[in-house]
């Protein structure tokens, strides 16, 4: 396969993620009306979800570190197309989020292991740029995914979703199988026993630039996530959107990121790493802070979320594959563990923020809008104290 095939190839794996969380946002209400529960409940669809998904990360790297990238991810992706496919059948909310954490299992190992593929694969700036491009390509999923999660709704329920989850799984997985050869190189030969994998992980942990990255690139995932779990409730519920209508808003934001993701790419080689995730995340909490502000003057139009959002995501765009390619390219020997536990991080940051967040009554915007703006001051606190200025990667 060429590397531009590789790169295509890449891209739909790096999407699984948001694809799972994204494609059934606009059912996140018609799920509570169809199984007469609470939007908390609802939420413990996507929360859980995340807790594995980033659990689940940190198996994947340190496997496919010792065994390769390629069995770990064919596994993977056949666990994420079964119970893509269950998921559609859940009779229960109870039910659902049990096969949620199943899918979530599955899913991770797709977006963990394309990162750790790039590292293999890339150098430098040319990691930056392949990164972007890769986000750039993959910012069309959060565009039409909820348009079309909202068109799906609308005519069939809440089940197509998952059931169109199953079928691009089981499509993933033969493409992998058939065109994605091995390309980790250096194979670890270290055993995968649990005092091994802490020691492993204690030394990514010794590193105050990996740590800077990562608790960087965790709160601007945090913010994403929180809008993930909030803007339905918000635009649909509080605003009076129709899920058709909220998909196109979606699509609005996540037209932000792609903008991001191609700046990035530009600016690669041209600005060290530590610099564009520096003005990415005083995007992020500038547009938190904007979005607070508004819910503070009694704004409650859509656009008072929309707006603020989507400049959110054009910093989002510059932290992700800046934060990402700093964190992991000084691991050559250690990429999949290291994408791994900054996989687990976010995850585990997004769990917690919109944990936090569904605490909150759902009749207005305040829950996002305070909750983005402190995830991004968290990631800027990072990227200025943790990361040494002399950072050039």
């Amino acid at each position: 396969m060429t590397r531009r095939g590789t790169l295509v190839l890449l891209t739909a794996l790096v999407g699984v993620g948001p694809l799972t969380t994204d494609l059934y946002l606009p059912s996140l209400p018609g799920m509570a009306r169809a199984f007469a529960t609470t939007p908390d409940k609802v939420q413990l669809t996507l929360i859980l979800f995340m807790a594995a998904y980033g659990l689940a990360q940190l198996i994947y790297g340190p496997l496919s570190d010792r065994y390769g990238r390629r069995p770990v991810l064919l596994c993977g992706l056949a666990l994420f197309a079964v119970t893509s496919a269950t998921c559609a059948l859940a009779g229960s909310i109870g039910a659902l989020i049990a096969l949620r954490v199943g899918q979530a299992l599955g899913a991770c190992g797709a977006p963990v292991l394309a990162r750790a593929i790039v590292r293999d694969l890339f150098e430098g700036a040319a990691a930056v740029r392949a990164l972007s491009l890769v986000g750039a390509a993959m910012a069309l999923v959060p565009v039409l995914a909820p348009v079309a999660g909202g068109f799906l709704e609308e005519a069939f329920g809440w089940r197509a979703g998952f059931l169109l989850l199953a079928a691009l799984g089981a499509i993933l997985l033969v493409s992998t199988w058939a065109a994605l050869p091995e390309t980790n190189s250096r194979p670890s030969a270290e055993p995968l026993t649990p005092a091994r994998l802490a020691l492993g992980y204690g030394r990514l942990l010794a590193s105050r630039t990996y740590v800077g990255f990562v608790v960087g690139v965790g709160g601007a995932f945090a913010g994403l996530a929180l809008f993930l779990a909030e803007s339905s409730f918000v635009l649909i519920d509080a605003m009076g959107l129709t899920p058709s209508a909220f998909g196109l808003a979606f699509a609005v934001v996540a037209a932000g990121y792609m903008a991001g993701n191609l700046l990035s790419a530009r600016l690669a080689g041209r600005h060290a790493s530590l610099t564009l995730c520096r003005a990415g995340i005083v995007l992020c909490l500038a547009a938190g802070l904007a979005m607070s502000l508004a819910w503070l003057a009694g704004a409650d139009r859509p656009a008072a979320v929309i707006v603020p959002m989507c400049v959110f995501m054009l910093g989002f765009g510059l932290v992700m594959p800046n934060g990402v390619a700093g964190a992991i390219a000084p691991w050559p020997e250690r990429a999949g563990a290291a994408s791994a536990f900054l996989g687990f991080c976010q995850m585990l940051a997004s769990a917690v923020a919109v944990f936090v967040a569904s605490r909150i009554p759902h009749d207005d915007q305040s829950a996002l809008a305070l909750g983005t703006a402190i995830v991004a001051a968290v990631g800027l606190a990072a990227f200025l104290w943790l990361v040494p200025k002399t950072e050039q990667r």
